[in-house]
């Protein structure tokens, strides 16, 4: 009879020891190969932090910080240590580099703590008491995260609180009786959705996303209006030109992690396929034509500039404090109001070919008076 043998849980420490020298050479070697690309593209010589981290006086998280020191003075610089640090952190396994987050479907982000929804509830609620007075119909639209809702995406260890802090937001708002609409189901459901509707990159929804989020809205509101028509050809998407420039953007979580980290985006943009003409008022600038004279910016059209322009203001140009868009041949005599942050950047784009009066505010950039 054959006895079970006492097989070890662990390797021996010897044989542990060379498997950590052996993996501590290859990152030794991968460091020193993505100096020499660093020093060699920048023709600048850090003698003094390659120096201490190879006395071992700093650590790697050390050599990094006094590296983005030395080169914070000039852009062009502290780019390309953007990118070995990023290009670093991919090729040691690195699951968060500056304080981004790599989630298991490769989509990037910066994690969210639990926080105290009422103060901001609170001024919601006096905006929608406000309108009710006023005989104004309101509706809160939450913006989803880039979680799913079953969190499949979050590493092991990671936390974020992005939907419970929504959870919190809507159970605050259904107690003060005000209308909201919860993009989550539509855009942020599971991992897959998110992959779809969001920039990799970067903290937005993308223009297919935001053009799902741009429909559920206007079925809401169509609720709220029968007689109109707002829910139209302008509403589906089969009605407008797909566009997308390949390999164009890198957002706002790309840029703190370089181009390596985990690639860029493609970039999709929309033109309806309907003639339109329209105009578009920001503080200083009118503009009159069809949709893309009046809400597309061509300078994000041209060439790719990864850090240094931003092609999600493709679309109106940027956050302003104020933007009017007239449409006398739009479907719908109703004047609306967005309340918005940058979410909102795609949405009134959208919906200036739905409505004839149609006005942006962005809270944060209007500073000469209240919302009210």
């Amino acid at each position: 009879m054959n006895k079970k043998k006492n097989l070890p849980l662990h390797e021996p420490d010897e044989q542990w020891e060379k498997r950590k020298y052996k993996i501590k050479g290859i990152m030794a070697g991968c460091l020193i190969a993505l100096l020499a690309f660093f020093i060699l593209s920048n023709g600048v010589l850090l003698v003094e932090p390659i120096q201490k981290l190879q006395s071992k006086e700093i650590d790697f998280t050390g050599f990094t910080e006094e590296v983005k020191t030395a080169y914070s003075a000039n852009l062009k610089q502290e780019n390309n240590f953007v990118n070995l640090n990023g290009l670093f952190a991919r090729l040691t396994g690195r699951r968060i580099c500056n304080n981004v987050v790599k989630l298991n479907n490769g989509m990037l982000i910066s994690t969210m703590r639990e926080i105290d929804v009422e103060p901001v509830g609170e001024k919601i609620a006096n905006v929608a008491a406000f309108c009710e007075d006023e005989n104004i119909p309101f509706l809160y639209v939450l913006t989803p995260s880039k979680v799913d809702l079953n969190k499949e995406s979050l590493p092991i260890g990671v936390e974020d609180y992005s939907n419970e802090n929504v959870d919190a937001m809507l159970s605050y708002l259904a107690e003060k009786q005000v209308d909201t609409l919860d993009l989550r189901t539509n855009l942020s459901a599971t991992p897959e959705m998110v992959e779809k509707y969001f920039y990799k990159t970067d903290h937005h929804w993308n223009y297919t996303g935001a053009f799902v989020g741009f429909q559920k809205i206007a079925d809401v509101l169509q609720s709220y209006f029968p007689e109109e028509s707002i829910v139209s050809e302008y509403t589906q998407l089969e009605n407008w030109d797909a566009h997308t420039l390949e390999d164009w953007y890198l957002g706002s979580f790309g840029r703190r992690v370089g181009v390596f980290f985990e690639g860029v985006d493609d970039f999709a943009y929309y033109i309806p396929k309907i003639p339109t003409e329209m105009s578009c008022h920001i503080p200083g600038l009118l503009l009159k034509g069809n949709f893309e004279e009046t809400n597309m910016r061509e300078k994000y059209m041209q060439q790719p500039d990864y850090f240094n322009q931003d092609p999600y203001m493709m679309y109106i140009g940027n956050n302003y404090g104020y933007v009017q868009h007239r449409n006398l041949y739009a479907p719908c005599e109703k004047r609306v109001l967005l309340i918005e942050d940058s979410f909102g950047i795609p949405i009134q784009a959208y919906f200036s070919t739905v409505f004839q009066e149609f006005d942006a505010v962005d809270p944060r950039h209007l500073t000469q008076c209240s919302i009210m």
